[in-house]
């Protein structure tokens, strides 16, 4: 499914819609950790904010409750350059499992 990032100066970016469909609304911020994309959409300071991730590729090791840092994703939206394969494919850390559409 094809995906849109439209800015508030017009600039419009097209990709490919990963996730759950529908429409997403807020602030574009940017996180650079390399790791910890699970910490990074489930942290409340994300609240209402769509989390762009700088590093290369997203979802390789699963998700594991352990890691979440609330009970729910906050983050509004999530924008990667390229989803791991690994996300269809058995978890590649010990605790993982692959993540859940919403």
């Amino acid at each position: 499914m094809t995906g849109f990032l439209a800015l508030e100066d017009g600039t419009v970016f097209r990709g490919q819609s990963v996730g759950s469909e529908g429409f997403a609304a807020g602030e574009a911020v940017f996180t650079t950790g390399m790791s910890g994309y699970q910490e990074a959409v489930t942290d409340p300071s994300f609240a209402e904010q769509i989390v762009c991730f700088t590093a290369p590729m997203i979802g390789n090791y699963g998700v594991a409750e352990p890691r979440s840092e609330s009970r729910r994703v906050h983050a509004k939206a999530v924008l990667m350059r390229s989803p791991s394969r690994q996300s269809r494919l058995p978890p590649a850390a010990w605790n993982g499992r692959p993540p859940t559409r919403r």
